[in-house]
């Protein structure tokens, strides 16, 4: 498992704590990005303050994101390793897969 530094929200309503926070391995169907640049979009702040009540805390919102393709699973689409990427997307039908 790796680790990698993140802005945390710890309750609702509070302010944003620099965290460091654990990654999943990568799974065959997965991307990981690096990211360079994120976001954080008006439903993020409605998280942020639990105004659905529905959030888990800590939370690290933000899923606007641009960065570079860092890894790719076994069974990954298209996506190949330095390329630009934003935003996860679905991947085609197997059968379209190139590899």
């Amino acid at each position: 498992m790796s680790t990698t530094p993140a802005l945390s929200l710890p309750s609702a309503g509070s302010a944003f704590e620099h965290a460091v926070i654990d990654r999943r391995e990568l799974r065959p169907d997965d991307v990981r990005i690096a990211i360079e640049y994120a976001g954080i979009c008006h439903t993020d702040l409605h998280f942020g303050h639990n105004d659905h009540g529905s959030a888990r805390y800590p939370m690290v919102p933000g899923h606007e994101i641009a960065g570079t393709i860092a890894e790719v699973g076994k069974a990954s689409c298209r996506r190949r390793w330095g390329r630009l990427a934003a935003q996860a997307r679905s991947c085609p039908p197997p059968d379209d897969r190139d590899g």
